[in-house]
């Protein structure tokens, strides 16, 4: 029983200590900026500038993206560097017109029930924010899963483009592709048009050098 306890306990360790579990709780921490920041929104337009519940939700929606893609995007999954375009922009933006149409729906439909029920504007006001916040609850995991599956995953940068001479037909290139970071792995040519490999730099030059050497002549 003990040791049962004990290995379950090691477990949530490790699991507290992975880089998955960080990222999910920056990434509920995002949320619930980002939630505050749209129910915030949501209110004032609604309530104080008299927008339709619909109007507000758009606005106020369109209006909390782009801080919520910022911090996910760098503090969450710690990417740097400009965004790509096709790969995080570009998806983002349609995860959120996902989120804002269903959003949206579910605010009208409890906009419309409200009025029906003839409900005051304090409560009205509060089953509007309650379906705003109860729709992006609904797809929160979701939406952690897309982002850590599709949007900012980790990809290995391509090799390096290595600019060489053209080989001939059938012969070795000149510099082999390298992982980022390796130093490239360059042939020399010999003297019998053959390639040699990196190492062998220092022993060509060398040969080179000897092979033209003039002998002194000596003084009498």
């Amino acid at each position: 029983m003990a040791s049962t306890h004990s290995g379950l306990v090691s477990r949530v360790r490790v699991l507290l200590r992975s880089p998955g579990f960080a990222k999910l709780w920056r990434y509920g921490a995002v949320s619930v900026v980002s939630t505050a920041l749209s129910l915030l929104l949501l209110y004032l337009f609604f309530r104080v500038a008299g927008m339709t519940a619909t109007e507000a939700n758009i606005v106020a929606t369109v209006l909390a993206t782009p801080p919520n893609y910022y911090l996910n995007r760098s503090w969450a999954w710690g990417k740097t560097g400009k965004s790509h375009i096709a790969r995080e922009v570009i998806p983002f933006w349609v995860i959120a017109a996902a989120g804002l149409v269903l959003s949206t729906l579910a605010v009208t439909a409890a906009d419309h029930a409200a009025h029906h029920a003839g409900l005051g504007h304090h409560l009205e006001t509060l089953v509007v924010l309650g379906a705003n916040f109860f729709t992006y609850g609904v797809i929160w995991v979701g939406k952690f899963i897309l982002f850590n599956r599709v949007l900012f995953v980790d990809r290995p940068e391509g090799l390096a483009d290595v600019v060489t001479q053209p080989d001939a037909p059938g012969e070795a290139p000149l510099a082999t592709p390298r992982s980022p970071g390796e130093r490239p792995a360059l042939r020399v040519l010999r003297g019998d048009g053959s390639a040699g490999s990196g190492g062998a730099v220092g022993s060509a030059v060398g040969s080179a050098a000897t092979a033209g050497a003039t002998p002194r002549a000596e003084r009498p």
